[in-house]
């Protein structure tokens, strides 16, 4: 694969993933407005739940398929009808449990709504063999033609609900439309269609890989999003709601920075898997290329939190403001653990990986107990110290097998760090002395913010940077 093709790559999953993020936060914005954190709250708990079946769906096979050269069309059949068939049965035991789910979480009148998205699991499973063909061919460009297509017709139609007074109902149309017009569009421009064939000798060897991908998921899911369940439980809805909006909003650049880099240095690295000097070189070049932009932009996220809250979504969803600082700290070093575990999986340490999973979810254990029995705040701060560890878990474990020490690694973040720290302290200690409405200081701290990270890397010649600054300045001024 030549440079050209991994450049172009990684600027349509950027288009793709970044116009995503974008789009879903304004339709999110608008609706915020509109409905009650409660509401939000409610369907974060049920996209809980449909979130683990569409990785049992998935059951890591998609992942296999992209990273083996050698699977021919009519493979794909097997894979299409085995999803189809996990897709269905999850979507019969999540309509068969909705009452058992709603008593759990005090009978909030969830029923109907776990029943009508009980739908999700299906769609999804029609969609995953067009997807896996677009992402190892690598055509990004056509996969975000697709997915923002897809996300602006359901944003537009679910706020037209929202506005016309349907409510949590329409949060629950942006969560399915989405999906099936998705999987329509799919459907319409990959030259593919499922043959009369199944070959479970042919699943197989991809099902051991595939199986511990999936544990490896669902164990992911539930550290990343099990606080939700903890908020619904044993606190409030709106409380649910509050976080999930932070959450929401960290994920903006948080999310779309791991997507990017997990989407398209998945299968280029694969390539890259007996060649160990060449894909070093190139998880570095990720890495470093990462860091100068993804650790500003989070630590700058957090010392606007108040003020952009306020702005975008209004005064009732101040509570999220501080939640949404420590979240951003704890995301700082999800794309490098990320990263980490994505080298595992290319070079096919499933058990390894397995492993990881499973120990970051059992660290869990202890945040969640913390936020049961201490509050909000304590498990806000167990959370970071979650993130830290498991980070330095990854980081050492996938060193070994790249030698790259996690000494090397933090080294190598360790400028990126301590210029966002301070430009945090500069930013939240001037903001107090801003006598502006919440719009004119937000402008203002994110300049200050901006000057203060770039003065830095200039001041110290970055090198990363330096040669960002300088592909910028050929591309448009040359």
């Amino acid at each position: 694969m030549n440079q050209s093709n991994i450049k172009n790559s990684f600027i349509w999953s950027t288009v793709n993933v970044g116009g995503s993020q974008i789009l879903g936060f304004i339709f999110g914005i608008i609706l915020a407005r509109i409905l009650a954190p409660e509401d939000f709250g409610a369907i974060a708990i049920i996209t809980f739940i449909i979130l683990i079946s569409h990785a049992i769906v998935d059951f890591g096979i998609s992942q296999s398929f992209i990273r083996d050269q050698n699977i021919s069309k009519s493979d794909y059949s097997s894979l299409f009808y085995f999803s189809l068939f996990i897709g269905l049965t999850c979507t019969c035991l999540i309509y068969s449990f909705s009452t058992i789910i709603d008593i759990y979480y005090n009978n909030y009148n969830l029923v109907t709504l776990i029943k009508v998205m009980s739908i999700s699991p299906t769609i999804f499973s029609l969609m995953i063999v067009n997807n896996t063909i677009i992402i190892k061919k690598l055509d990004f460009k056509l996969k975000s033609n697709v997915t923002l297509t897809a996300i602006f017709i359901s944003g537009f139609i679910s706020i037209i609900m929202a506005i016309n007074g349907y409510g949590i109902w329409s949060l629950v149309m942006l969560q399915l439309l989405n999906p099936f017009l998705t999987m329509i569009f799919l459907w319409f421009r990959v030259q593919w269609r499922p043959e009369i064939q199944f070959s479970f000798k042919f699943l197989i060897k991809h099902i051991n890989f595939g199986s511990k991908n999936v544990i490896s998921m669902i164990l992911n899911i539930f550290y990343t999003k099990s606080f939700i369940v903890l908020l619904g439980k044993y606190f409030t809805l709106s409380d649910a709601g509050f976080y999930t909006r932070a959450d929401n909003i960290k994920n903006i650049p948080n999310s779309m920075i791991v997507k990017i880099i997990t989407r398209v240095s998945f299968p280029v690295l694969s390539k890259y898997q007996d060649d160990a000097k060449s894909l070093k070189e190139k998880n570095l070049l990720i890495i470093k290329s990462t860091a100068i932009l993804s650790i500003p932009v989070m630590i700058g996220l957090a010392s606007i939190s108040e003020h952009l809250i306020v702005f975008l979504i209004g005064e009732k969803w101040i509570p999220s403001s501080e939640i949404l600082i420590y979240l951003c700290f704890a995301g700082i070093l999800v794309p490098f653990d990320s990263l980490n575990m994505n080298t595992l999986k290319v070079y096919g340490k499933m058990n390894t990986f397995l492993l990881l999973e499973l120990i970051k979810f059992l660290l869990i254990m202890p945040v969640l107990f913390i936020g049961f029995n201490y509050g909000l705040k304590p498990m806000l701060f167990s959370i970071i110290l979650h993130s830290i560890i498991s980070f330095t878990l990854s980081s050492i474990i996938s060193g070994k097998i790249t030698n790259y020490k996690i000494l090397n690694y933090l080294s190598d973040l360790f400028q990126p760090i301590a210029f966002s720290i301070l430009m945090f302290v500069i930013v939240t200690s001037i903001q107090n002395y801003f006598m502006f409405s919440y719009f004119f200081e937000l402008i203002l701290s994110i300049l200050l913010g901006s000057v203060t990270i770039i003065f830095l890397y200039e001041i110290f010649k970055n090198k990363y940077y330096l040669n960002l600054k300088k592909s910028i300045l050929l591309k448009y001024f040359d």
